[in-house]
């Protein structure tokens, strides 16, 4: 949760964070499927995408998916 911040600052922070983690060398990172630790991650911004939290959940959850399916290690946003 990026509280304060809007859309694009947020999705900036997460591609931040994502990049750091492809970056940090984790003990046994090797021995991960992919030989390293990875993190897909999708966003979903209120109340731009929606005023429902539930809903807000569902589509962040839409965009972790797209990440998935785009080659997987980054982040997505929802774009309904």
């Amino acid at each position: 949760i990026f509280h304060g911040t809007n859309k694009q600052g947020a999705f900036l922070a997460l591609k931040r964070i994502v990049s750091s983690i492809k970056k940090e060398p984790f003990k046994n990172g090797r021995q991960q499927p992919l030989g390293r630790v990875t993190v897909s991650a999708g966003l979903a911004s209120y109340p731009t995408d929606t005023e429902i939290p539930e809903t807000l959940i569902d589509l962040a959850d839409k965009g972790l998916y797209n990440a998935k399916g785009a080659g997987k290690n980054r982040a997505c946003l929802y774009n309904g």
